[in-house]
């Protein structure tokens, strides 16, 4: 099953501009194949997505709100963030803790406010997020600006998604080289054994 969070705020004049794609697309993405769901705050996302989360776990699970290096915004509040450090705490770790299990052992979770992929500490975010959510499960991370015409119906449109989303596996290699390839040779084990 595929999830998409909007971040909900009230309309203000001071925040009009910004706030107007995200409910834009809001209006666009239809339910389809995937549930579209508003969120306040990131303290009422479990819940949110434990009802949804009960029948069917969560295949992809993507985030639409406002973002910026190495940070994701939900509503009012700050979804996920992290610095350059490799060693620091994810900001959102526990919230990330209480949906895990809510997801499929090999979901993705992408983060599409704007830039989140990007940088230093865009990586972080993406690594720390996906090391937070165990499993074989993969987080994608923008490099670049969104804006409403980047979606359709479905949601983020796949060209969108070839040229700019960049993922926890890139980010892998690009922090530590060589990675990569011992990932995928665990991958190809672990398929093997199982």
């Amino acid at each position: 099953m595929r999830v998409f969070v909007i971040g909900e705020r009230p309309r203000t004049s001071a925040g009009q501009i910004l706030d107007l794609d995200i409910h834009v697309v809001a209006a666009r993405v239809t339910r389809g194949e995937a549930r579209v769901i508003r969120c306040a705050t990131p303290a009422d996302l479990p819940g949110e997505l434990g009802r949804i989360a009960a029948k069917q776990r969560i295949a992809q699970l993507d985030f639409l709100d406002h973002g910026g290096e190495g940070m994701q915004t939900l509503g009012d509040g700050l979804l996920f963030a992290s610095d350059a450090a490799p060693d620091s705490e994810l900001i959102g770790i526990e919230l990330a803790r209480q949906i895990e299990p809510l997801l499929t052992e090999t979901a993705q979770l992408r983060l599409l406010g704007c830039n989140t992929g990007e940088g230093k500490a865009g990586r972080m975010l993406l690594l720390k997020l996906a090391r937070a959510l165990r499993g074989h499960r993969i987080v994608f991370g923008t490099i670049d600006r969104v804006g409403e015409a980047d979606f359709d119906r479905d949601g983020y449109a796949e060209v969108m998604e070839r040229q700019r989303l960049f993922s926890s596996i890139a980010a892998l290699d690009a922090e530590a080289p060589g990675a990569m390839r011992r990932f995928e040779n665990m991958r190809a084990v672990r398929s093997a054994i199982i």
